[in-house]
């Protein structure tokens, strides 16, 4: 899956983190895990990073060591925003508009 034209993207980089790719309402249409990385990605509906909350989670993913490249196809409608949190060492592509 390659981000369309019009899409917005983020890559996520090696690491632990939160980030917060938009706060206003937008549609998350998929994920791209390139390989072989370990870890976890949660993606929550949410304009913050304080609003990581079990309620506003849409997607909890463990990525593990032996995956290779896969795509997901979200097509989620998010209210508030989309915060996605990072543990371990995941890379992934997250693309939304």
């Amino acid at each position: 899956m390659q981000p369309v034209s019009g899409y917005n993207y983020y890559v996520i980089p090696d690491g632990v983190g939160t980030y917060v790719l938009t706060d206003r309402a937008s549609k998350l249409y998929g994920v791209a895990i390139p390989g072989t990385y370990v870890g976890t990605m949660k993606v929550y509906d949410s304009a913050t990073a304080a609003g990581t909350a079990a309620t506003n989670l849409l997607l909890s993913k463990g990525i593990p060591a032996t995956v290779l490249s896969q795509n997901i196809l979200f097509e989620a409608q998010c209210k508030k925003g989309i915060v996605v949190e990072a543990t371990g060492t995941p890379l992934a592509t997250i693309m939304w508009a």
